[in-house]
């Protein structure tokens, strides 16, 4: 029986062997030339099926700021790192799936969807339709509404960590699915309690990558840059203005020290009075360039377009009452006849110069983060964008799990931004000296990882474009959460603390 058997097997060998054998012996050269030219075109006509483009490789050098802490936490300065690196984009092949999708679809989890509702959930990958028939069936029923786009993304989650976030009441669910990567990623780390409580705080907003909080006309922008420039100007002859004042203040302080050193010297009614004069000139110089720089914060709010209307509102209604404060102070200043009356308005000036300055601070402090976090904001929108697109290309069944860690990256960037902005927060509310300078460098780091996030985004776009894709242009949902602070350049601090200076002597 054995023999037998393995008789058979040769003849088939025999049989397979005969082609090669007719066609070295019955073919001439041109022949083989035609079947070698055929079989390369049909390699070439499968490798074109199998995959959009070839394999790119993308070498990129990236200097990235790390921030540097002490034993206690707090941040007290950057250092430099340099980052190079080769990422390899595997050829976009398409993708072999080896779930059976229809067999899937007919699981328990799926017999509440319609069959135009399935249709869906068959364009996910196996693996992830795996993960959401994992599912309760109410569960699912939760997803069926979520864009196509976002389901991927919670698809893609572990389905232990999709059950949980599905467990949520469907409009939180839902409002969970509008979160960027990173932050959906958070929300599988937390209680039920916890996440409920969050998603209170946060409003959804149709935003496209131009998104501002308050867009001005072009108009407006011009007359504002106008504004400030005129301001900035007068600034430069103010500050000129002050340094003589006060070196002439400085001058007939002398000659009243030689009045009061020589009682016999000449004129000295006359040097009191003209230093009285003097120091009142000096005063009122102050006054004009606190007057001078409560204008150019006001120009700066009123040209921001990543803070709200009310808090341009707010701002500069507090502004104009300190405005009225130091008006009251300049009338007295003026109507000052006696060293005494002078000196005890200097005090008031004094106290309103340094209550500007912490003002000053703190508006320049929220408009740096504002401005920040109005980049985030759009940062999000073209996350949101690359997610549209790759979900095109998958749905054509490409490959696109190196672009998606690519876009990974470029969702944890952000979320350093983020989260080093809000720390800035928590540390310059402090109020200390230190605290200022520790919230100046977490906002320069935030807006270093914001600057490392925009260089990869154009990397990731022209990956999706090479590999046949478009960019999505249509608005995304963004989500606002209430803690975050949406304020843009810094203000300079103006030096007015030569109003010591200014005491008549």
């Amino acid at each position: 029986m054995n023999k037998q058997l393995l008789i058979g097997f040769v003849a088939v060998l025999m049989l397979l062997a005969l082609p090669y054998a007719f066609a070295d012996d019955g073919h001439d050269g041109s022949s083989d030339s035609g079947s070698d030219t055929e079989r390369k075109s049909n390699i070439d006509n499968l490798r074109d099926a199998d995959k959009r483009v070839g394999e790119l490789r993308t070498k990129s050098e990236t200097k990235t700021k790390e921030l540097i802490r002490d034993a206690s936490g707090k941040v007290v300065g950057k250092r430099k790192t340099e980052i190079k690196s080769e990422v390899r984009i595997r050829e976009a092949r398409k993708r072999v799936d080896k779930v059976d999708k229809n067999s899937v679809i007919e699981r328990k989890a799926f017999t509440k969807l319609k069959e135009e509702e399935k249709i869906k959930f068959k364009k996910l990958h196996g693996d992830k339709l795996g993960v959401v028939s994992s599912l309760e069936t109410e569960q699912v029923s939760k997803l069926k509404d979520i864009r196509s786009d976002r389901l991927r993304i919670l698809a893609s989650k572990k389905s232990d960590d999709l059950k949980k976030l599905a467990r949520l009441k469907k409009t939180d669910f839902e409002k969970v699915a509008k979160l960027d990567r990173h932050r959906i990623k958070e929300f599988t780390d937390l209680a039920p309690e916890e996440a409920e409580a969050r998603l209170k705080k946060i409003r959804v907003v149709k935003a496209n990558e131009d998104f501002k909080f308050r867009p001005l006309t072009l108009e407006k922008v011009k007359t504002v840059a106008k504004s400030h420039k005129r301001l900035k100007e007068v600034e430069v002859k103010l500050r000129e203005k002050h340094t003589e004042r006060i070196d002439k203040l400085k001058a007939v302080k002398e000659r009243v020290k030689t009045c009061k050193e020589n009682s016999n010297a000449e004129n000295c009614e006359k040097v009191n009075e003209e230093a009285l004069d003097r120091a009142k000139e000096a005063a009122l110089n102050i006054i004009e360039r606190l007057v001078n720089h409560i204008d150019k914060i006001k120009d700066k709010l009123e040209g921001s377009q990543d803070l709200t209307e009310a808090d341009v509102a707010e701002k500069i209604s507090r502004l104009d009452s300190l405005l009225g404060e130091v008006d009251e102070i300049k009338i007295s200043i003026e109507a000052a006849t006696t060293k005494r009356e002078l000196n005890d308005a200097v005090k008031d000036l004094r106290a309103i110069v340094n209550k500007i300055k912490v003002k000053s601070k703190a508006y320049s402090q929220g408009i740096i983060r504002a401005h920040t976090i109005g980049i985030i904001h759009r940062s999000e929108i073209a996350e949101k964008k690359l997610d549209c697109s790759l979900s095109a290309l998958e749905d054509e069944g490409l490959d696109i799990d190196d672009v998606d860690a690519q876009v990974d990256e470029f969702s944890e960037l952000i979320h350093s931004a983020r989260d080093n902005i809000k720390e800035a927060k928590n540390v310059f509310d402090k109020e200390s000296d230190e605290a200022v300078e520790e919230s100046k460098l977490l906002i320069s780091s935030a807006r270093d990882s914001v600057k490392e996030a925009q260089s990869k985004l154009v990397d990731i776009r022209k990956t999706i474009v090479d590999l046949g894709g478009t960019i999505c242009t249509e608005a995304q949902d963004i989500v606002i959460e209430d803690d975050e602070e949406v304020e843009v350049e810094e203000e300079e601090t103006e030096d007015v603390e030569s109003e010591n200076e200014v005491v008549a002597p």
